[in-house]
Parts: structure tokens; sequence; C-alpha cells
């Protein structure tokens, strides 16, 4: 799915990925694709993970992958790395997060 596209597109780029990967084995997950500090998938950060939890139900198989180490404070606001990183780690449905690039400012607290 590409991320900073508009929201009508990204659910169905998402729940296309889901169908794809429910009936074909080559497909192994679904991962969200374009810069994460795009002012669109910066602002539609929660639509998107409101789509994930939706369309989750109907694919419990499905593995869905959210990075967390593209974001870094030299290209957002602290506050969004904060906000985007605590949100991401209250959701339960995406099989994984992050790059490996480093922690995903958890040691920040969130006011």
């Amino acid at each position: 799915m590409a991320r900073a596209t508009p929201p009508e597109e990204v659910f169905a780029q998402l729940m296309a990925g889901l169908d794809l990967q429910s009936g074909e084995p080559r497909v192994v997950g679904v991962n969200p694709v374009q810069p994460e500090d795009a002012p669109i998938a910066v602002r539609d950060f929660d639509l998107h993970m409101r789509m994930i939890e939706f369309l989750h139900p109907h694919y419990p198989k499905a593995h869905i992958s959210l990075h967390a180490g593209e974001l870094a404070d030299s290209l957002v606001p602290p506050q969004v790395l904060r906000t985007t990183c605590a949100r991401r780690s209250r959701k339960g449905t995406p099989s994984g997060s992050g790059t490996g690039r480093r922690p995903c400012w958890k040691t920040i607290p969130t006011a």
C-alpha cells in the first residue's frame, strides 16, 4: 500500500494486498511503502491504523509489517516520533514493526 496517497487508494491497495496474500502462497505479507515522513502519511497515520484494524479480522492470518525506522528527528518533529511510536506499539494487529535501524523512540514519554 502506498501510504502517501488518498485514503480511498490506501484502503483499496491494503485490501487488495491482503486478499492476494490470503490466496497466493508466494505473497508473504503486506507492507506500506513511500516515505513515512511524507505529509499525507503523517496526517493519515491513525486512519491507516484503523483501516488495518478494520480489515485484519477478515484476513486473520495476514502478515502486516509496519516500518518504524524511517522516521528520524531530522525529518519530523519529536512529537510526531513520540505519538507515532506510541500509537503503533498499542496496535495489536501488525506482525512486525521496524527496519532494525534503531528503537522507535519508546524512551520518550508521551504526554
